[in-house]
């Protein structure tokens, strides 16, 4: 709560109020926290005209309305508070006196919490980087936040990589041109120092995959979980993908909590038991770093709360989005909630995409402008992060997609027009628009006989969707049980149905049908969403074939589907 009630009073900093006096008296009276010290304050404001005014009086006290404790200062148009308790919110007004002491109203009232100690910056260096040898990459530090507003330097240096030369070291933003790295591509890594003017500092890192051909892989740390104190938990990376030359490396490491043992980092499935705790929660977050054959790097990251009586917070980043360029974006993280003790902070961190600069970082709700087009050939994906009074941790995802997309199915009107039965064997296969407590929001519903009923979605009037110029596919799903999804296009080679299913493996194939995993967790009733690029799925299992069109969506199983829409490729 600290931290929030710190915003709020730096919020007024050099506002000005008017209050009226019995002699009709007029002051101006602004407030800014002094910058050296942090328990003390300094309360200023303009001279009065008047020609009988003879000075001024400041009153304080620890309580709202309340001011046991007064200084008359004279004439003086500014006073300096020594030798404030620490971690304790101060109240302040003033009023102003002429020479046969008639004294004015009270101002308005000022509000300022001392702070307890300075404190490190939070450095965020910005999101991982996929981009293209030759190009200019920027590295953006803007997202960094120093509770005590003084950050008074940035440093850049490049740990690992092939040696680029950045256009300054010194600034939160800097740029550089990829090097030319051959068919295999290279990650790049570079590490952001801020320090504050009390010379504590922070570091954080990014990495920028530079590619030729190859694309890099998608980490997957698996859901946050909830735990109790003792309990054996397991770590999963099956959701980590790589659209070519597949995972070459797993990495786990603890980037938060009480230190526990890990049975082995890198392993895709490694264990460890938690700790007895003597009161309180707490939460653990572990960080895994997947690499492909390529040398191309991927991380992500999940937490693990333990609890001991607080149940944690819910994080709900919002829903996927699709912007135009220059388009102001709205992250809104403000459905997260929490069952028992409340929210107390909140933190949006980009992890992909070209960087771009958020109005407010640790606010419930942030924007920023969408770049350029062309500018990046990846989604922009964000990670919200939400913290409890008693300490435990939840995150949540979303993705901006920039350009434009055709939407087929968003369940929004409460119909299901398009949406049709092609197997109804055996009967009673269901279709419907149904509202799903978890998003908020109508989604179709399909109820049948699990992977035995069929179901398609076509254009309104049941024609094919003939889409020969959008051939990646976004979609939201939640089913509990076994599923296909089918892809219906049409290649220079015929008919394919590229298809996905809730396994850890790819078949692929060299016929009509291609088959890829979406991983064994996509099956576990919670909504995941899904980004595939039909081409790249297409190339990877039969190169040099293309596709013409895409001309529909087909599902085998009982369960949700939602938001499904073609996007230019990415």
């Amino acid at each position: 709560m600290n931290n929030q009630i710190r915003a709020f009073v730096l919020s007024f900093q050099f506002l000005r109020f008017v209050f009226l006096s019995l002699l009709a008296l007029s002051v101006f009276f602004s407030f800014f926290v002094a910058k050296a010290h942090s328990a003390q304050v300094t309360l200023a404001w303009d001279l009065n005209a008047e020609p009988d005014l003879a000075g001024y009086k400041l009153y304080y006290g620890l309580e709202r309305g309340n001011y046991p404790y007064s200084v008359d200062v004279g004439n003086q148009t500014s006073h300096t508070f020594s030798n404030l308790e620490p971690n304790q919110v101060h109240y302040f007004v003033a009023t102003a006196y002429d020479i046969d002491n008639n004294e004015s109203d009270f101002s308005d009232e000022i509000v300022y919490l001392v702070p307890s100690e300075n404190e490190a910056p939070v450095v965020d260096s910005g999101p991982d980087q996929s981009v293209d040898e030759e190009t200019t990459v920027t590295l953006s530090g803007s997202n960094s936040t120093d509770p005590n507003n003084n950050i008074v330097s940035y440093s850049w240096e490049q740990i690992s990589g092939p040696a680029v030369e950045l256009s300054t070291s010194g600034a939160a933003t800097t740029t550089f041109t990829a090097p030319d790295v051959g068919v295999d591509g290279s990650s790049l890594t570079f590490l952001l120092t801020a320090i504050d003017n009390n010379g504590l500092s922070s570091q954080d890192t990014c990495i920028v995959n530079v590619s030729w051909v190859n694309l890099p892989p998608m980490a997957g740390a698996g859901g946050d979980q909830m735990v109790d104190e003792g309990d054996l938990v397991e770590l999963t990376a099956s959701d980590t993908s790589d659209p070519d030359d597949g995972i070459a490396y797993y990495m786990w490491e603890q980037v938060g909590g009480p230190a526990v043992n890990l049975s082995d980092p890198e392993d895709i499935q490694p264990t460890f038991t938690t700790l007895d705790l003597e009161a309180g929660d707490v939460s653990l977050i572990f960080q895994l770093t997947v690499e492909d054959y390529g040398g191309l790097r991927a991380t992500d990251t999940c937490v693990v709360n333990v609890s001991w009586a607080n149940s944690p917070p819910v994080a709900q980043a919002g829903e996927d989005q699709i912007a135009d360029e220059g388009e102001v974006v709205t992250l809104d993280g403000s459905s997260s909630w929490d069952p028992d003790d409340g929210i107390v902070s909140v933190r949006w961190t980009q992890t992909g995409g070209s960087p771009v600069t958020l109005s407010a970082p640790t606010a419930a709700k942030t924007t920023f402008t969408a770049p350029s087009d062309g500018v990046d050939a990846y989604p922009i994906t964000f990670q919200l992060s939400v913290t409890d009074k008693g300490g435990l941790i939840s995150q949540d995802a979303c993705i901006v997609t920039l350009g434009a997309a055709t939407v087929y199915e968003d369940a929004v009107d409460g119909k299901t027009y398009g949406w049709s039965v092609y197997d109804n064997k055996p009967r009673k296969a269901n279709i419907s628009n149904v509202f799903d407590d978890e998003r908020q929001g109508r989604v179709i519903q399909l109820e049948g006989k699990g992977t035995d009923n069929g179901y398609v979605l076509r254009n309104e009037d049941g024609t094919p969707w003939h889409n020969s110029e959008q051939f990646t596919i976004q979609w939201s799903m939640s089913f509990g049980e076994d599923f296909v999804v089918y892809l219906d296009v049409e290649t220079t080679a015929g008919h394919r149905y590229i298809y996905y299913t809730p396994v850890d493996s790819d078949y692929r194939g060299d016929g009509e049908y291609i088959q890829y995993g979406l991983g064994s967790s996509s099956k576990d009733g919670q909504w995941h969403g899904f980004t595939r690029d039909l081409q790249a799925d297409l190339e990877q299992a039969q190169p040099g074939v293309r596709v013409v069109e895409v001309n529909g969506f087909l599902v085998r199983g009982s369960g949700s589907v939602d938001d499904i829409r073609l996007i230019s490729k990415q």
